[in-house]
């Protein structure tokens, strides 16, 4: 299933269920490759969307309460997720850099009495009818970010059922509440070495090493949640891909 399940009836939530399994988590040793401050990494752009212009040929599905649309905020196209769980699926085409990046930027407004969630997953593919009635999703990976009434901010590092197990190298704790504020989530990997990493603000959160996973999918999959029956609110704006030249690898 995606990363935003739909709702969880012990807990009344539309937030990715993993995230109630994990705690916070001490950080780790790390060995990574590219870096955007590494002498001699370059990112080149290879796919962006505004969710407008050049007008993408864009799907989504959510839960059977309000939507999800395009708006305008301070002049800049955003989209806007509304329903208590969300999906949106941004077609890449043939783009499958080796080392590659992933980036949004994100604002969910805080309700300090409502559950609150994000979710970005890359070279990913949907599975099952674009309505309310499925979220599943094949290929690919990401990471969701959830907020708690109550309890400190927490993240699932998911990959669909059925994925070999990797070794987590680093592991952090988010340094505080991500709502309330735009926000910019990245993804960066590289498919021969085998390592991926998820960024906060520049920040990294988790990474990790193993065997190449199934990156197989088409599409980047941006994702809000809320409290059952009560609307997300999240907006999501700049996606951008991009790929890593020889100096990132």
């Amino acid at each position: 299933a995606g990363l935003l399940l739909g709702v969880i009836a012990t807990a009344a939530v539309a937030v990715p269920a993993a995230l109630w399994a994990r705690g916070r988590a001490r950080p780790e040793r790390v060995i990574l490759a590219a870096s955007s401050a590494q002498t001699g990494c370059e990112w080149k752009e290879v796919v962006r969307s505004d969710f407008d212009h050049p007008k993408p040929k864009l799907a989504w599905r959510n839960g059977d309460y309000f939507g999800q649309e395009l708006r305008t905020v301070d002049s800049t196209p955003v989209w806007f997720m509304g329903a208590d769980w969300n999906q949106l699926w941004v077609p890449l085409g043939d783009v499958k850099p080796d080392v590659f990046a992933v980036q949004a930027a994100f604002f969910v407004l805080p309700e300090a009495e409502f559950t609150k969630g994000v979710g970005m997953e890359v070279f990913t593919d949907p599975v099952g009818p674009m309505d309310w009635s499925s979220s599943d999703q094949v290929h690919g990976g990401g990471i969701g970010l959830a907020e708690e009434p109550g309890q400190a901010p927490r993240f699932a590092w998911y990959f669909p059922a059925g994925s070999k197990t990797f070794r987590a190298d680093y592991r952090n704790a988010l340094k505080g509440p991500f709502t309330g504020k735009w926000r910019v989530l990245r993804i960066e990997g590289s498919r021969s070495g085998g390592w991926m990493r998820a960024l906060l603000d520049g920040q990294m959160i988790v990474a990790e090493v193993g065997p190449p996973r199934d990156l197989s999918g088409s599409h980047v999959c941006l994702e809000g949640g809320g409290a059952s029956y009560h609307q997300a609110k999240v907006m999501w704006k700049h996606l951008r891909v991009y790929e890593g030249g020889p100096g990132c690898r």
